[in-house]
């Protein structure tokens, strides 16, 4: 009987020695919430979607007409279906990008195509 409980024990030394070498230490309750803060942060940056202001600044919506402007081709949601219209930057001459924008024109890629998500604006 004695061997029993003996062999039972030294099973359980292996698999909790086992356990440790595969998965590390255990993790305390507070290390453990800290890595469930971080993972919902992420989903909230990462999945879920961020609706536009209403009052958007100038500088936010200048920075959104620079990027759009590397694209050959712009896809606008119109409510019910993408439009495509060409970019119309690319006619425009560098004095009056530098009046309208800061820096330089961006290159534009040709037959390159930038689609914003309905959802969110973006």
């Amino acid at each position: 009987m004695f061997n029993f409980f003996k062999k039972a024990n030294e099973t359980i030394k292996k698999g909790n020695a086992y356990r440790l070498e595969k998965y590390g230490p255990l993790e305390t309750f507070a290390q453990s919430q800290e890595k469930a803060k971080a993972i919902r942060q992420k989903y909230k940056n990462d999945c879920l979607p961020k609706c536009r202001p209403f009052f958007e600044s100038h500088h936010d919506m200048m920075h959104i007409e620079v990027f759009k402007a590397k694209f050959n081709y712009w896809d606008e949601w119109t409510g019910g279906r993408f439009a495509r219209r060409e970019n119309p930057y690319i006619e425009m001459p560098q004095s009056e990008w530098s009046r309208n924008f800061s820096g330089n024109k961006p290159e534009i890629e040709l037959n390159s195509v930038c689609r914003s998500n309905p959802v969110t604006g973006y």
